[in-house]
């Protein structure tokens, strides 16, 4: 029995991609000292006795403090911080998206000042790239060496500039690749979508549940297998994000198959709520880009999150309250965005593992460990020596039924509303800090740290507590 540890987590089922055993975590100056089968001895107890230990969620697709026109999202780094934290997410990325003709250093500068001061958990953000200049290939290398190693693309919303043309895209992608970065892709082709829209206004149809039908699924294939053949001519690592339908997967499918290094990321919207939502009265509250597709859609992304195609989870945690959203009368005037990161984990554990859908390993993997390989997460994504202890206890026999009485974003709403989700985090801990008890949130704003990342952080996880 040591006395020397900083806190102890004994009796809990801990899980990694590799397996899963009954074992004890010891913890020292916030990372990862020791495993044992007897329990251990600490300044603090955590008695995990009937609770499932998964690595804390890696969240890499959340929206705090971003503007749409004149409307800002309900979570700063405060308040979604500490929401994130609550569903057991121990590390966001954020977007640090650069204004139309200005400097993608400046507007990563400033979002990295708003987090430091105030975010509860340990952070890190991409560069969202929209002016396809010299002056912003320039930058990529700049942003590298400030800790910035991934890149935004959208291959839509031309209307509000930030739309990359294919040729700039190239010459991206060659930075990055040879920096040893990775590009992110907002797979949806513009053209397709603008087309489909006018032609929808021009016949009077308006409604919300056309925002569906003008952002096909056959638009999200096209926009992947482009950015999939400039992935393989660059030698350039490539994820879409917010992957929302079978075609897009096939599509991914077949630029791994010829050669493109291109992962995929989906998110609990896509895998439980369904387009038919947008033809009820308050349908505004279900409005996200991509939108959700058809349930077989879902069927095939449940499918590729338990065989490996689909790569990791996020959230697309971009919430707008209800006025908001149902201020909308048409589909031109939704702000997109819905609510999600203290959901994120919590959903996929009650609609993956209670179901027997998912298994415990493949839910680490997908939730954390494959995360922080993509993103490059140095000390992050596995409970392993060495790595920080960022942890999450959950109750896999409590059921909760999910609504804003129990959540902490400042949304206040959440599309998941009247859900009831069995398994549920009880304990969140960052860097050997526990930062969430019972569901309340018990940490200190600013406690969180801007990561480290480097390819260092892409070694695959191994077998490192005792079986």
């Amino acid at each position: 029995m040591t006395t020397q540890l900083d806190l102890a987590i004994n009796g809990g089922l801990v899980v990694t991609t590799a397996g899963r055993a009954r074992v004890c975590i010891g913890v020292s100056d916030g990372r990862i000292e020791t495993f044992s089968i007897e329990p251990l001895d600490a300044r603090e107890i955590v008695d995990a006795s009937g609770k499932v230990v998964l690595p804390g969620a890696i969240d890499p697709h959340v929206h705090f403090r971003m503007y749409q026109r004149e409307v800002v999202t309900s979570d700063d780094y405060a308040s979604g911080s500490v929401s994130a934290a609550c569903g057991g997410v121990t590390t966001y990325i954020d977007f640090a998206v650069q204004p139309s003709g200005s400097s993608a250093v400046d507007a990563f500068k400033e979002r990295f000042e708003e987090a430091r001061c105030v975010s509860a958990i340990d952070f890190a953000f991409h560069s969202a790239l929209t002016t396809p200049t010299d002056r912003t290939l320039a930058e990529i290398s700049e942003l590298v060496a400030l800790g910035v190693r991934s890149f935004k693309f959208f291959m839509t919303y031309r209307k509000f500039r930030f739309y990359t043309d294919l040729g700039f895209l190239l010459e991206a992608m060659r930075e990055i690749a040879r920096l040893g970065a990775v590009a992110l892709i907002h797979a949806e082709n513009d053209e397709i979508l603008e087309h489909l829209k006018d032609r929808f206004l021009a016949e009077g149809r308006t409604g919300i549940e056309y925002l569906a039908m003008h952002r096909p699924d056959y638009a999200e294939e096209i926009a992947i297998s482009d950015t999939a053949s400039l992935a393989r001519e660059t030698n350039c690592e490539v994820s879409v994000v917010h992957l929302s339908s079978r075609r897009g997967l096939q599509a991914v499918l077949r630029g791994r198959e010829y050669g493109a290094r291109y992962w995929a990321e989906t998110c609990p919207q896509y895998l439980i709520l369904s387009q038919e939502l947008l033809a009820r009265p308050d349908g505004a509250l279900y409005t996200f880009t991509p939108t959700m597709k058809l349930p077989s859609d879902s069927e095939a992304l449940w499918a590729g999150l338990v065989n490996g195609d689909v790569t990791y989870v996020g959230s697309d945690h971009s919430p707008f309250d209800r006025a908001v959203k149902l201020g909308a009368q048409t589909f031109e005037q939704i702000y997109p965005g819905i609510p999600g990161t203290e959901t994120l984990l919590p959903l996929l554990f009650s609609e993956g593992v209670s179901t027997g859908r998912l298994g415990l390993e493949r839910l680490a993997e997908v939730s954390s460990s494959s995360t922080a390989r993509v993103f490059q997460l140095v000390g992050k994504g596995g409970i392993r020596l060495g790595n920080d202890a960022d942890l999450v206890l959950f109750d896999p026999s409590r059921e909760v039924v999910l609504g804003r009485e129990v959540l902490h974003s400042r949304c206040d709403y959440t599309p998941y509303a009247g859900l009831k989700v069995r398994g549920y985090p009880v304990l969140t801990i960052s860097r050997g800090d526990v930062v969430m008890r019972d569901g309340e949130f018990v940490g200190k704003p600013g406690r969180g740290r801007f990561l480290e990342r480097g390819p260092q952080a892409a070694v695959e996880e191994r077998a490192t507590v005792p079986a």
